[in-house]
């Protein structure tokens, strides 16, 4: 989904992940309710994902961090990404079995091997 919106409308995707923003100030109160909720924070959706992969065994012993996962994770889709919709108009940039091979590639990197 995340692919497919990025190539459906590269300019929102630009504009959302691409953007940089100034620092704002949050209440400290959004910050303790956001900060961890799954439901209004993808990035702890996505850690959240990572521990439990770990807790339950399904990695290697030494990928015991779900923090450096998910933002491991999460920046080898996004790079991809970026770079497929910013290659100068070359599709050529990274290809679609070019983005599934890598994910296959870090699955099989960071899995248990008897999983």
């Amino acid at each position: 989904a995340y692919l497919r919106f990025a190539e459906e409308f590269p300019s929102q995707y630009r504009f959302m992940f691409m953007t940089v923003l100034p620092r704002v100030e949050h209440p400290e109160e959004y910050l303790a309710e956001a900060r961890d909720n799954p439901e209004r924070n993808a990035y702890a959706f996505l850690r959240d994902a990572c521990l439990a992969a770990i807790e339950q065994g399904r990695l290697r012993p030494e990928i015991d961090d779900a923090d450096q996962l998910a933002q491991i994770l999460w920046g080898q889709v996004h790079g991809m990404i970026s770079l497929r919709i910013t290659g100068s108009g070359d599709p050529a940039m990274v290809t679609l079995p070019s983005f599934f091979a890598a994910a296959s590639v870090s699955f099989h990197s960071f899995s248990h091997p008897f999983c």
